[in-house]
This record gives C-alpha cells, sequence and structure tokens, in this order.
C-alpha cells in the first residue's frame, strides 16, 4: 500500500515493483507456525496473545487437540513455558472480549487466575462484573481492577437447605444426637429416645413436659 501511494505521488516507475519472498507453507499448521515464529521475533508475544493463537487455530480445525496445538506452535520452547500458555488458555476462554488490554495481562497475575478459577466457581463473573463496571480505559488500571477482584477472598457458599417433602417436613433423617445417658434420634414425623434412663418415670416426666409446650 505504501508503494502504491509512493507511484501515485511520485509516478516514478521505481515504485511500481516490490521485491518479495513469496513463502508457500505445505498446509494450515505450517502456516501458523509461520506466524508465530515471525510474531515471536517482531515482538515479544504475552502469553495471551500466545494461547488466543492456539486457541483460534483449534477452532478453524487446524489441529485436533489442545496438546498438539502447544507442541506444534511452541516446538521451541520448554515444557514449563508450555505448561504455562496452556492455564492461559483457561484465561483467555473465560476473559477474551471482557478484558480491553489482555496483552497487558502479566504472567503472574494470569496464572494467578487460571490456579483460582479451580477453587473459586465466581472468580470468572467477579471479575466479569468488576471490569464492566469500572470499564478502565489503560492497561494499569484494568490491573488494578483484576488484581483488587484477586485480593477478595472467595465468598462462602451457603449450606444447602434440607430437603423436605410436600408438608415441608425434612425428607432426610438429621444425624443421631447422643447424650450421655438418653440417645436420640429425629427423623420426619418422630423422635425416638433410646437408653437406660428412658423408664416408666421417664415417661411420665417426659408427658408432663410436653403438656408445659402446649
Amino acid at each position: 500500500m505504501a508503494l502504491r501511494a509512493l507511484a501515485t505521488e511520485t509516478g516514478e516507475d521505481r515504485f511500481s515493483e516490490v521485491q518479495a519472498i513469496l513463502r508457500k507453507p505445505a498446509d494450515q499448521a505450517e502456516a501458523y507456525v509461520a506466524m508465530v515464529q515471525e510474531n515471536e521475533i517482531r515482538a515479544d508475544l504475552s502469553f495471551f496473545e500466545r494461547a488466543r493463537i492456539a486457541i483460534k487455530a483449534l477452532e478453524s480445525g487446524v489441529f485436533e487437540s489442545e496438546k498438539q496445538a502447544l507442541q506444534t506452535l511452541f516446538s521451541a520452547a520448554s515444557y514449563s513455558r508450555r505448561s504455562k500458555i496452556k492455564s492461559f488458555i483457561r484465561v483467555v476462554e473465560a476473559l477474551d472480549g471482557t478484558l480491553r488490554f489482555p496483552a497487558s495481562l502479566t504472567e503472574r497475575t494470569g496464572l494467578h487466575i487460571a490456579r483460582n478459577m479451580l477453587s473459586d466457581q465466581t472468580l470468572v463473573e467477579r471479575l466479569h462484573k468488576a471490569l464492566l463496571a469500572k470499564r478502565p480505559d489503560s492497561p494499569e488500571m484494568e490491573q488494578a481492577v483484576v488484581q483488587s477482584v484477586l485480593d477478595q477472598p472467595a465468598p462462602t457458599a451457603p449450606a444447602p437447605l434440607p430437603e423436605t417433602d410436600d408438608a415441608g417436613i425434612p425428607a432426610k433423617t438429621p444425624p443421631r444426637l447422643d447424650l450421655p445417658d438418653v440417645q436420640i434420634k429425629v427423623s420426619a414425623g418422630k423422635v425416638v429416645l433410646t437408653g437406660e434412663k428412658v423408664d416408666s418415670g421417664f415417661d411420665e416426666r417426659l408427658k408432663r413436659w410436653l403438656a408445659t409446650q402446649a
């Protein structure tokens, strides 16, 4: 495009042609490898960008598996480096399109996100909400928003409510409660008391006590 503009502007024949080396990859996989190698030479790709390339190659059907994509595209990288790119694939899948400056996501922060995603099922949702609410307009601000979410403790999941039948009575038998002299077992609509102290005298005292609870 630059040469065409110069040719139009100057009218000089020397801008009408360009010397070039035409490379014709044998297949798409080789084309992707060549692209990665060229980009790595021209600029140090971020882990997010490397992972995104692997995802796009998989989506295009260039490779049959994630492992094949990583081993082929980044064959010159160490096992540790490929492992980090693999971790970033999860981050790209979760945050691509939400992060406005994904190439600025540091290796440390990205790996932190990938690791915490395994134990905190709410992390991705909280990151989405924070990023959409703040709408950071610089890489530094975006990093600060992401870090603020990572610094928050994961919310504690509320205890599940007991299952009940149609009458609202707990369907599951609560755990047995053992007291020193009397054992109490509660189930739906029934209380069972057992033990050496459960005799006729205990029965009469229990009845009198129940009468006072009416």
